[in-house]
């Protein structure tokens, strides 16, 4: 994650998109006080909280984006910031879905390769027949939060036709994980112990899947709750009979401690 330079500084200032401006006025820093308790440093030791509330960096994007280039939004998107880098992903996506707010969004999809993995959501359920090649690179990579991002983005084939690839890519990765228990994601290239935000995100994808298909979830976890982390099968039979549930929690592996705090997460 990069760090906020006093040289870099200046030049965002000098050069500062009508968006940062507005961005940086909002800031209040007896509000990042308190939203830093928040969120657990472990998961971004770096980040620098200037204190905007979510709604106003929404808002931002709305009031500035037509006036934002994509130079602007890459310039976000980069910095040590954490509201400002956050503002720059909720800008791709309303650039996404709303096109002629962005005269520099290309009607062909994403500006470039490298944010496609950021609006994947949105391209999944058309691409997954042939499972293109940004989401293959989401699949093998060793990042956490790359790992976790081609777990979520499953929650939109839920309602298609393509949910049985949700519960084939749900079953990759507890497979991966089964067959090494010493397997670990990275956090800024170095190996991280907590796979905590992984087994959740997997646990989400299934409960969901459950909500449209109570037979399904429960053939699947019938075969495979016991490869699967109790994190896993405690949030997927969250709306299962309460007996049931246990069953299958009792089947699934502890997995090892983790130190990072189970509430960084809101629930999908």
């Amino acid at each position: 994650m990069p760090v906020l330079r006093s040289k870099a500084s200046k030049k965002i200032v000098a050069s500062a998109s009508s968006l940062l401006q507005c961005l940086e006025g909002l800031a209040k820093p007896s509000y990042a006080q308190q939203a830093v308790k928040f969120v657990h440093r472990s998961y971004c030791p770096n980040d620098i909280f200037v204190g905007i509330r979510v709604p106003q960096c929404r808002e931002a994007v709305k009031t500035h984006l037509g006036s934002t280039t994509l130079k602007d939004i890459l310039d976000l998107i980069h910095d040590a910031r954490h509201e400002m880098r956050l503002t720059g992903f909720i800008a791709l996506t309303e650039a996404f879905h709303r096109p002629h707010s962005a005269s520099w969004w290309s009607d062909d999809g994403v500006p470039t390769e490298d944010h496609i993995k950021h609006l994947g959501i949105t391209f999944c359920a058309k691409c997954i027949d042939e499972l293109p090649a940004w989401y293959q690179r989401l699949l093998q990579s060793k990042d956490l939060w790359e790992t976790r991002i081609s777990i979520v983005l499953l929650l939109r084939l839920l309602p298609t036709e393509h949910c049985n690839v949700a519960y084939a890519i749900c079953l990759h990765h507890i497979n991966k994980f089964d067959a090494d228990p010493s397997l670990r994601c990275t956090l800024e290239g170095a190996s991280f112990p907590s796979l905590d935000l992984i087994h959740k995100a997997l646990g989400w994808v299934l409960r969901e899947a459950g909500k449209r298909n109570k037979a399904a979830l429960t053939r699947f976890l019938d075969e495979h709750a016991a490869k699967a982390f109790k994190t896993t099968v405690r949030y997927a039979t969250e709306h299962m009979d309460r007996a049931k549930a246990k069953r299958y929690v009792d089947r699934a592996q502890k997995g090892v401690a983790s130190h990072a705090a189970t509430n960084l997460d809101d629930e999908a």
